[in-house]
């Protein structure tokens, strides 16, 4: 009998990179850890926006740029390790991973890996365009014909893709070698 899931479960488990059937607990478990990320963002997006209209009032427009480029790597990289902690933390890529199926395995985290890529590309090239554009170094139309940004965006996305799906890729060699 083929275990039915809904499309939230199924939603959930690919933001997250969770393979396998999601049982009860699984769910349970990952909707605890994006509750708690999204607290953590909601309080650390509230000081943040203070301190960003306490800084606008005194500071100048670079360094109000620098601060709000600041904190949005600030935000990705935070709320992403504190996800990737989270599901670490409470095992739920442990027993999921089938001991013999390693290979598969390496096959599905090379496409949670494309998809990081892929979700990391419009928000770094539109980071740099935001950065740029608010320094006065460039227009709209200077930027999208110039090939280094995208370039930057490319190179920006292919870390924080490998970033995200290496301490899953060396779960799976854990598991490879027992």
């Amino acid at each position: 009998m083929k275990n039915k899931e809904s499309f939230g479960v199924r939603a959930i488990k690919w933001f997250y990179g969770v393979p396998g059937i999601g049982d009860e607990h699984v769910v349970s478990e990952l909707n605890r850890v994006g509750n708690n990320a999204f607290i953590v963002l909601a309080l650390y997006s509230f000081f943040s926006s203070i301190g960003s209209f306490f800084l606008a009032l005194g500071g100048s427009r670079q360094t109000v740029l620098i601060w709000l480029a600041a904190n949005g790597v600030a935000i990705t990289w935070g709320i992403l390790l504190y996800i990737e902690f989270g599901v670490d933390h409470h095992h739920l890529l442990d027993a999921e991973y089938p001991i013999g199926q390693a290979a598969r395995m390496a096959k599905w985290e090379m496409i949670q890996f494309i998809k990081a890529w892929i979700f990391y590309f419009p928000g770094a090239y539109l980071a740099y365009f935001i950065i740029n554009y608010g320094m006065g170094h460039e227009s709209l139309s200077v930027f999208l014909y110039d090939l280094t940004n995208p370039i930057l965006a490319a190179i920006w996305s292919l870390v924080m893709g490998l970033l995200t799906v290496g301490p899953r890729v060396m779960r799976i060699k854990y598991h490879k070698s027992n």
